[in-house]
């Protein structure tokens, strides 16, 4: 594979916020005073409680998850903190990686150069809980991009040898296993090995359940996914014209509409599984999501990946060609689902069916079993001439009438 798919930095590319602290300063303040006590003087306490003020960290809640609370642990052993302040360098384009970083408090950016290393330009912005730096440990190459801090940053830092003993392993079988599951996709079955491999460092899993959206029609298109497990519903905005006039009935003449002439419905346009890539188009051809993404089974796993590293990354002609001749399709397929939808609005609000004799037959008989229904016919036999409206203008009790009306129903003076 060329070149130009390598990936060239060790950062992750997806700006994410961080809510694991529920009070802010207390929880900082108590996990940076156990940081800063050596590994070889924290009691098993401190160490429990460093992991309890730790484990919502989306670093090491992914790590609990996908592999064992052992490395946890060993983490919380291991860990120092860094402080550095706003402006400083955390490490530059070109040095030793010598550490493995996971953002405790603060702001950092990925400034990064381009093809031509003569430019620097920023790639990123990474916020609390974000973590970096581990590729340059694992394949023992040098920094790809610089890291500087945004404001007052604190770090929680583990030294390569520590980083490689506890999640070595792990941060390789994770990147392994995405490789794999890329090498399986027609997109990517001409990369090699090592190239996924690097790309896999880009990409995040992320997890939706029933109903979730994962993105809005007409929101930023910030990121492209690649389904794993589960299914997710496609859904378009479409504007329906409704007719000017109404026909009421086979037969019936035309009657002017008094709805609006514009009708505006979601309708779904399909159903995606394992393998689809979404978001690509709107990430590649313009700036918002043409179309609103929902979880319809009831879990679904995705990688996801920002737009900008996608663009940056699947620049081959080879790839650019699988992803328009699958766009073309996809295109095709919604055009035809959105006429069909538009037709079938628009029928629906142009013909007002009429009642089939069996369902007037059937109403018929459920209105006799009503007594007020029975009531009004003994007295329209009784003064066929009388007009009555649903609630009647006299008093049935009324002396007037009590001698008068005979039902034949109930034999004697009818009574209601």
């Amino acid at each position: 594979m060329s070149s130009q798919n390598d990936g060239k930095y060790d950062f992750p590319m997806n700006p994410r916020r961080s809510m694991y602290f529920q009070d802010l300063r207390v929880e900082l303040n108590d996990i940076l005073l156990l940081l800063n006590t050596p590994g070889s003087q924290r009691p098993p306490i401190a160490i429990r409680t460093l992991q309890n003020l730790t484990r919502n960290i989306p670093f090491f809640k992914q790590l609990i998850n996908d592999y064992e609370e052992r490395a946890h642990i060993e983490c919380c052993m291991h860990l120092k903190h860094l402080f550095l302040e706003k402006n400083s360098i955390v490490c530059k384009a070109g040095d030793v990686g010598e550490y493995f970083y996971i953002i405790l408090h603060g702001n950092v950016k990925v400034v990064a150069p381009d093809e031509g290393e003569r430019k620097f330009s920023e790639c990123t912005i990474l916020m609390a809980g974000c973590a970096f730096g581990e590729y340059a440990l694992l394949k023992n190459r040098p920094r790809s991009a610089t890291v500087v801090c945004v404001d007052d940053s604190h770090f929680a830092v583990l030294s390569k040898k520590d980083f490689l003993r506890i999640l070595g392993t792990f941060t390789n079988r994770k990147f392994d296993e995405i490789a794999r599951f890329l090498k399986s996709l027609p997109l990517f079955a001409g990369w090699g090995l090592n190239s996924l491999v690097r790309l896999g460092y880009y990409f995040r899993p992320i997890r939706f359940k029933r109903n979730q959206k994962v993105f809005s029609e007409g929101e930023s298109a910030e990121f492209v996914y690649i389904i794993k497990k589960g299914e997710l519903e496609m859904s378009k905005e479409i504007i329906v014209k409704t007719p000017s006039q109404i026909i009421i009935g086979n037969y019936g003449r035309p009657l002017p509409s008094v709805k609006k002439n514009q009708l505006h419905t979601q309708g779904r346009i399909s159903i995606v599984s394992f393998g689809e890539i979404i978001g690509d188009d709107d990430a590649l051809n313009g700036e918002y999501y043409t179309k609103t993404c929902r979880c319809y089974s009831s879990t679904a796993e995705m990688l996801q990946i920002s737009s900008f590293e996608f663009k940056k990354r699947i620049r081959s002609e080879e790839s650019l060609n699988i992803l328009a001749e699958k766009n073309a399709f996809r295109n095709q397929h919604q055009d035809f689902t959105v006429s069909i939808i538009q037709q079938i609005q628009s029928l629906s609000g142009r013909i007002m069916r009429t009642k089939t004799s069996q369902e007037q037959k059937f109403i018929s008989d459920i209105k006799a079993l009503n007594p007020w229904n029975s009531s009004m016919k003994a007295i329209k036999s009784t003064f066929p001439g009388m007009v009555l409206s649903h609630r009647p203008s006299f008093s049935l009790n009324s002396p007037i009438y009590k001698d008068k009306i005979v039902s034949p129903k109930y034999g004697d003076t009818a009574k209601f």
